[in-house]
C-alpha cells in the first residue's frame, strides 16, 4: 500500500507530546523510495559511505580535537606541520545518529498549532523512526535548563523507547524564561560524544546563535556530518497587525509598538537576519540547513 500524504500532524496536543503519540509517529515515512533503496543496499554488501570516519581507505588528515582517538594520530603529518593531526577515513562500518535536541525556555512557545517544543519533539523522532527502520544505532542528547540527558546510541527499539519516554515527560515542563539557554551545554556534550564519521541532527530555535556556539558547530562539523534544524513560529517570521500592545514577562510591563511602518520592517529583517546568517554559515562549513515552521508539514522542512 502506498504511504499516504498526511494533511496535519498527527498529535493531540498543541503545548505538550505522550508516550503513545511519539509511538504512533513510526507510521510516518519520510521518504520511503530512498529508505528502500538503502536497506536494500545494506543486504547486498558493505557500502563505503561518502562520510568521514575510521574505515579502511584513507581519505585525508585534519586537526586534533578533544574525544579523538589517540590511536588514529597522523605522527608524521603532526611532526611535519608542528600541529597534532589525526588520519580521516571513507566510512565503510554502520555510523551512528544523534538527535541533539535543544530544549531551552524558548521553545515553550507558539501562536500556531503547536509550541515549538512539541514540532521538534515530533521531527526528531520521526527521523528516529525511520533510521530506527532502517536498523542504523540512534542516540539523543536532550537539554533542558536543570538537566542534560544522554542516550548513547543503539538499534534496539526498547532503548528508543526510553528516549521517547524522556522526551514526552520534557514535553510537560513549565520553564521560566531567563537567561540560560540550553544550546551551548548541548552542543558541547556532543562536541564529548560524536566520533567520526557520527550524523548529528541539531534541532533548536538558535535564540542564542553567538560565536561561541558557531565554533563548537563548526568543529564537530570536522569530524562528523550535520545537519542543523531551525525550528520557529510565524509570530518570530511576521509581526502582528498594526497595534500598540501593552506586553509583560511577569514582572515588567512595556509598550510593544506595531503602529509604526519603520518598527515593523525591523521586526521582519531581524528575522531575516538570523536565517540569511544560519544560511551563510550552513554554506561555509558544508552544512545540510532546514527550517521547520510550527505550522509546516512535516514533510515540507524547507533545505537550504
Amino acid at each position: 500500500m502506498r504511504n499516504k500524504l498526511i494533511s496535519k500532524d498527527p498529535i493531540s496536543s498543541s503545548t505538550e507530546v505522550t508516550l503513545e503519540e511519539l509511538i504512533v509517529l513510526r507510521k510516518i515515512i519520510i521518504n520511503p523510495t530512498q529508505i528502500q533503496k538503502k536497506s536494500q543496499e545494506a543486504l547486498t554488501g558493505r557500502n563505503i559511505a561518502k562520510i568521514r570516519g575510521r574505515g579502511i581507505e584513507l581519505d585525508s588528515t585534519r586537526e586534533y580535537q578533544p574525544g579523538d582517538d589517540v590511536r588514529h594520530m597522523a605522527w608524521r603529518v603532526t611532526a611535519r606541520s608542528l600541529q597534532p593531526q589525526v588520519k580521516v577515513y571513507q566510512e565503510d562500518r554502520e555510523r551512528m545518529i544523534w538527535l541533539a535536541i535543544d530544549l531551552s525556555p524558548s521553545l515553550f512557545f507558539g501562536t500556531r498549532c503547536m509550541f515549538k517544543s512539541v514540532k521538534m519533539i515530533n521531527q526528531a523522532v520521526i527521523l528516529g523512526w525511520n533510521y530506527l527502520n532502517k536498523r542504523e544505532k540512534i542516540g539523543a542528547c536532550i537539554a533542558t535548563p536543570d538537566n542534560l540527558f544522554l542516550y548513547k546510541p543503539q538499534a534496539r527499539e526498547r532503548e528508543f523507547l526510553t528516549i521517547l519516554n524522556s522526551l514526552a515527560e520534557c514535553s510537560k515542563l513549565q520553564p521560566a524564561f531567563v537567561a540560560k539557554n540550553c544550546l551551548h551545554d548541548l552542543l558541547l556534550n556532543m562536541q564529548r560524544e560524536v566520533r567520526s564519521g557520527n550524523l548529528i541532527y541539531v534541532l533548536s530555535d538558535f535564540l542564542h546563535w553567538n560565536d561561541i556556539n558557531k565554533k563548537v558547530i563548526s568543529q564537530l562539523a570536522e569530524r562528523a556530518q550535520v545537519k542543523m534544524i531551525f525550528v520557529y513560529d510565524p509570530f518570530e517570521a511576521e509581526p502582528p497587525p498594526a497595534y500598540q500592545y501593552m506586553v509583560t514577562d511577569g514582572e515588567k510591563t512595556a509598550l510593544f509598538n506595531m503602529d509604526m511602518a519603520k518598527n515593523r520592517k525591523a521586526y521582519q529583517q531581524q528575522f531575516q537576519n538570523k536565517l540569511n546568517n544560519l544560511i551563510d554559515f550552513s554554506h561555509k562549513y558544508s552544512i545540510h540547513l532546514e527550517t521547520l515552521c510550527t505550522q509546516d508539514l512535516f514533510q515540507f522542512a524547507k533545505e537550504y
